[in-house]
């Protein structure tokens, strides 16, 4: 009897070991993908930086056609994309269109920042409740602290 409680014991042991091993490869294999990726991201980041080629501007016209206007070096040209082929449809002045001003927009991180900030002073400030729609019933702070 004492013999089958031991091997009882090292089968939930070894149950246990496993399930740990487990999640440990598991957080190895996430933190590895973390990794990885920043690691690409960083690379194609420099590698468009020193690129001749940027897409300024896409119009979508359908599933999977669109028109890009395209600078490449000092030029620029409008191209159009289909699943199956681009074509150059003009080469254009620089007169016939405006650049959109990249620098002049704000980053990602700043405009999140400010929505956060806004979303948690709207939730200090009105408690949760919409200014919108009918009142419910709620008990006052006087009516809480009184007690029945």
């Amino acid at each position: 009897m004492r013999f089958a409680l031991l091997t009882n014991n090292s089968h939930v042991l070894e149950n246990l070991f496993k399930t740990f091993g487990l999640l440990l490869v598991f957080i190895v294999i996430i933190i590895a993908c973390y990794y990885v990726t920043k690691l690409v991201g960083t690379n194609q980041l420099a590698k468009s930086k020193n690129s001749n080629f940027k897409i300024l501007d896409t119009y979508k016209l359908g599933q999977n056609q669109l028109l890009a206007i395209v600078e490449v070096g000092t030029r620029y040209f409008c191209i159009g994309i289909t699943k199956e082929q681009i074509s150059l449809i003009s080469e254009l002045d620089t007169d016939s269109f405006t650049v959109p001003d990249i620098k002049g927009m704000p980053s990602f991180a700043g405009v999140f920042s400010q929505a956060v900030k806004a979303g948690s002073k709207k939730k200090n400030d009105g408690g949760g409740k919409s200014s919108e729609g009918p009142e419910e019933n709620t008990p006052d702070k006087e009516d809480t602290d009184r007690e029945i």
